[in-house]
């Protein structure tokens, strides 16, 4: 059974402030396949203040710079793509050519927007 129950927040992996695991079940087989932690309303604020933090620098970052990190973030994403696949169908109980084709394909394509409007932006 995987568990994920840290959160990323502020660069770093962190638990909790309140344990509140949750079974998330495989729709294909009705069976529990992980156990992740549901955030509390602190660990919202705690997330979203260093979110708010994090963007005061960022707003400062360079348009190369962001166009360097969407790319290195897109080589990511492709050379996890089956793995991102398997656990979209698991999570969704759909077959993996449909996870393939619909969601993960979508998220590639919004980089590539992403990507394209960063090329477009004058500032």
């Amino acid at each position: 059974m995987i568990e994920k129950k840290n959160f990323y927040i502020n660069g770093k992996w962190v638990s909790p402030s309140k344990p509140n695991d949750f079974e998330v079940i495989d729709p294909s087989t009705e069976k529990p396949f992980a156990i992740i932690s549901l955030g509390s309303i602190e660990d919202t604020d705690i997330a979203i203040s260093a979110a708010k933090k994090a963007f005061e620098t960022w707003r400062e970052t360079s348009k190369e710079k962001r166009l360097a990190l969407l790319e290195k973030f897109d080589q990511i994403y492709n050379r996890r793509w089956d793995e991102m696949v398997k656990a979209q169908s698991t999570e969704m109980g759909a077959p993996l050519d449909y996870a393939s084709e619909t969601h993960i394909n979508l998220i590639l394509s919004l980089i590539i927007t992403l990507d394209m409007s960063l090329l477009e932006y004058v500032g």
